[in-house]
């Protein structure tokens, strides 16, 4: 399990990193990829909770 969680957790932060690298925001009127760093927080909650549900599938 905490392998799910760490591999979803590192994806899902790099998945956020370049979504708010290649698209991000351009006139600043979206607060969640405003930063990069809430971009690649909330990527990095999206990859757990993604992990945590393939986990629960496979068992």
């Amino acid at each position: 399990m905490i392998y799910f969680a760490l591999g979803g957790l590192g994806i899902g932060g790099l998945a956020g990193f370049l979504y708010w690298k290649k698209v991000g925001c351009v006139d600043g009127t979206c607060p969640t990829f405003t930063t990069k760093y809430s971009s690649i927080i909330y990527g990095a909650a999206l990859g757990l909770f993604l992990a945590q549900q393939v986990f629960d599938w496979i068992n």
